[in-house]
């Protein structure tokens, strides 16, 4: 049905094929009427699963605030920062890279990895987390939540399998790819655009950037089984639930330490001014909700250590600012 001829090695992976950065050159990447057409149908497929999604019903109605999306992305810093695992895994189960599609498969997902690393996506992601009011050069908040160590390890779990394929892993991979483009394009025009904020370099830029590599992953696919589709939608589709599935998950999270934590500083604030987000600092919101500082490399802290610190840092708080009538308790 969709149709990708398998390329000279040599030219397999151009110079900036994963990357929409600055490099002073006209290269492009050239999309073929079929994989456009692919696409299309994929990108609406997605759309309807993101539809069903509360977390981006919030974000559709103008009511996801700066401190929800704080926690989201402070979460999602966790798992970015493993996702060459994911790569890994899908180039492990390609066994035989003498054969073309798969050959081209592990260059493909190569590639992404370095190219990621070599722009340096960290900073940007640091950038971004800074713009929901966290401190500067921090890659994520706090400890992995339930919902953040569910998603990471389902699809690696999934590639153990015994029945597992490269196929199947990479059009997963893709799926997950297409659904941070779809993501975070809802997201600028969701929540950036109606109050006048540019988005942050790292979700604009992905907003696009996932598009290219949603098809560096599916076109080894789609060389190897050129004549069917069977393998290629439903493990997209599993991707795009799982996607939504996550960040709903990681929503109600929020909610719940907004509750648990406005119930241990009833009298001094209320459940509104706590979850708005507009009188918070992303410092602040990880006093609230119990996150903690986890930042990279510098403040390693186990489960202990992180309450202790936190305990402590509440009561010299509560001290500094209860002058002030901010008791943040």
């Amino acid at each position: 049905m969709h149709h990708s001829t398998i390329p000279d090695p040599s030219v397999v992976v151009s110079r900036n094929a994963s990357s929409r950065l600055p490099r002073g050159t006209d290269e492009r990447c050239v999309v073929t009427s079929s994989e456009a057409e692919l696409l299309r149908v994929l990108r609406a497929q997605c759309e309807r699963r993101f539809d069903q999604s509360r977390f981006f019903m919030r974000v559709a109605s103008g009511a996801i605030t700066t401190a929800a999306l704080g926690y989201v992305f402070g979460q999602y810093g966790h798992f970015r920062l493993q996702l060459h695992q994911w790569f890994a895994a899908c180039m492990l189960l390609a066994q035989d890279a003498s054969q073309p599609a798969q050959r081209w498969a592990v260059m493909s997902l190569a590639d992404h990895v370095y190219t990621d690393l070599r722009d340096d996506h960290d900073a940007l992601f640091a950038e971004c987390l800074q713009s929901f009011g966290f401190p500067r050069g921090l890659l994520h908040v706090g400890l992995p939540s339930s919902a953040t160590r569910r998603y990471t390890e389902q699809f690696l779990d999934e590639c153990r399998a015994p029945t597992a394929t490269w196929l199947d892993a990479t059009a997963t991979l893709a799926g997950r790819e297409l659904s941070v483009a779809v993501r975070n394009q809802r997201l600028v025009h969701g929540y950036f655009a109606p109050r006048g904020e540019p988005a942050p370099t790292w979700i604009a830029l992905h907003a696009e950037l996932e598009v290219d590599h949603c098809l560096d992953a599916l076109r080894p696919v789609i060389a190897q089984h050129a004549d069917s589709s069977t393998t290629l939608e439903p493990a997209m589709d599993r991707a795009f639930s799982r996607h939504a599935d996550y960040l709903d998950a990681l929503l109600e999270e929020y909610e719940i330490r907004c509750t648990d934590a406005d119930r241990e500083t009833a009298g001094s604030t209320s459940q509104g001014e706590l979850c708005d987000g507009s009188e918070l600092t992303g410092e602040r919101l990880g006093l609230r909700l119990n996150l903690g500082v986890d930042e990279i490399g510098r403040v390693p802290v186990t489960d202990v250590d992180h309450q202790e610190a936190l305990e402590a840092d509440v009561v010299e708080a509560r001290v500094e600012h209860e002058e002030e009538g901010d008791v943040l308790g």
